[in-house]
């Protein structure tokens, strides 16, 4: 398995693992196609957000799942942050190594941009594990919780 940046030639089987991401992870948010591909084109444009991808050791080398970070700043502070966003993969290759390989690929990428912080959110289920040992190997640490709150309206 490979762990790389996503071309834009990979935009509609990126598009896919977003589609599939959501309904597995956030099935009450409706997926927005059109603003998937904007989004895509903004990460080819500024690489804000920036796309990781896996792929699979097939012939075809074809995407198995994907990672997304946002370098965000804050009022109050100088210089930025980047957020591990999303994390997926296929259900198919979930036995596999491919949420740690997007994890650590995600840490190298990050710390690359020399941020004055690293944060990753992993709310991706069974890989959570996965992508937990992989950060905390690298130096990573628990630094809070994740709350949620679906409105009932939806």
């Amino acid at each position: 398995m490979l762990c790389r940046l996503a071309i834009a030639s990979e935009v509609d089987a990126v598009i896919a693992l977003g589609r599939q991401c959501l309904s597995k992870h956030a099935p009450h948010l409706e997926f927005d196609e059109a603003l998937a591909r904007k989004t895509f084109q903004a990460y080819i444009a500024t690489a804000n957000p920036t796309v990781l991808v896996v792929e699979d050791d097939d012939r075809d080398h074809t995407l198995i799942g994907l990672a997304i970070a946002w370098f965000t700043c804050s009022g109050f502070t100088k210089g930025h942050s980047i957020n591990l966003d999303a994390v997926y993969t296929r259900a198919d290759k979930r036995d596999g190594p491919a949420a740690a390989l997007l994890a650590e690929a995600f840490d190298v990428f990050a710390s690359r941009t020399k941020p004055g912080e690293i944060v990753a959110t992993t709310m991706q289920g069974l890989a959570t594990a996965d992508i937990n040992v992989a950060l905390l190997a690298r130096g990573y640490e628990v630094a809070g919780s994740i709350l949620r709150r679906i409105p009932s309206d939806q």
